[in-house]
């Protein structure tokens, strides 16, 4: 066998509907055809567990390690210490700028360009881009910020920065007597559309879903007043939920796990200390007018 052990350690927020299950899947399926034995670490989302984790696996006798960061910017003297060992160590999802840790991500700089491009052509003029988490430590996040602003650049229009509600400014869209995120939401949404925004480009489709719930409550038609797009092509919403109202784009989670088990399985063959950069693509996935949904519905 090229591999005794394979730890992956990932932030299991929800398998079923993240896509992470089939991440996991992808890496299993290529590991288990070579033999290698797989063992799964949650660390729950906190950069201290996965701290503790990793420094006990520095510790053990481990081959290589499959590593699903909470940031991009915590862990970094654990992250070197594996370069200073030379275990392999492939990172999903984000990657660690100025270190020569190879990783598998998604292409989200150019899936926000994509749903950017969308909604151009589609004649929305005013686009804003939605983001409950600050970009510090994720930099999926910033290179799907960067994606829609170049397609804004590219079509020759300006960003907005009032259209742009990202982490903490979002509290300059909060008034007095507001009780929670959920009627902070509503009244954001309600002054970008006010104000003449009629697309929003939302970090993922939970956030998306968000959106549009209090668009419904506005009485904003989605997609045909409001497009709302989100990354990830979530398959947990219903028709009574959002249905297939939400424009994005699919990550391909089966090929990023194997991908990553491709190139942990390649630095253990060979032991060069290489530094190996893959980047799947993305796939439009367009939404249905909420009409078209009704009727079907009723049918």
């Amino acid at each position: 066998r090229w591999v005794d052990n394979v730890v992956i350690e990932r932030w299991f927020r929800s398998l079923k509907t993240d896509g992470m299950m089939e991440c996991f899947n992808g890496i299993n399926d290529l590991l288990n055809s070579e033999n290698c034995f797989v063992r799964v670490y949650n660390t729950n989302g906190k950069n201290e567990t996965e701290a503790t984790v990793l420094r006990e696996l520095l510790d053990n006798d481990i081959d290589g390690v499959i590593c699903y960061p909470k940031n991009d910017n915590k862990n970094l003297e654990i992250f070197n210490q594996f370069l200073t060992k030379n275990i392999p160590l492939v990172l999903i999802d984000k990657y660690i700028e100025n270190m020569p840790i190879s990783y598998v991500v998604p292409d989200n700089y150019n899936g926000a360009r994509e749903l950017c491009n969308y909604a151009i052509e589609a004649g929305h003029d005013r686009i804003g881009f939605f983001s409950v988490t600050d970009f510090s430590g994720v930099c999926s996040l910033r290179e799907r910020y960067m994606g829609y602003a170049m397609s804004m650049n590219d079509h020759g229009k300006e960003v907005n920065l009032d259209d742009v509600l990202i982490g903490d400014r979002r509290k300059d869209f909060y008034c007095e007597g507001m009780k929670n995120d959920g009627e902070y939401l509503r009244h954001a949404v309600k002054k970008l559309y006010k104000s003449g925004t009629t697309a929003i480009i939302c970090q993922n489709d939970w956030v998306a879903r968000d959106i549009i719930h209090c668009c419904d409550e506005l009485g904003i038609s989605v997609p045909d007043d409001m497009l709302i797009m989100g990354f990830d092509h979530v398959n947990a919403f219903t028709p009574i939920d959002v249905g297939e109202r939400i424009t994005t784009v699919e990550q391909n989670f089966y090929e990023i796990g194997k991908k990553a088990g491709e190139v942990i399985l390649k630095e253990l063959q060979e032991r060069k200390g290489q530094c190996l950069r893959v980047v799947v693509p993305m796939k439009l996935i367009e939404g249905v007018s909420d009409s078209v949904l009704k009727e079907n519905v009723y049918v």
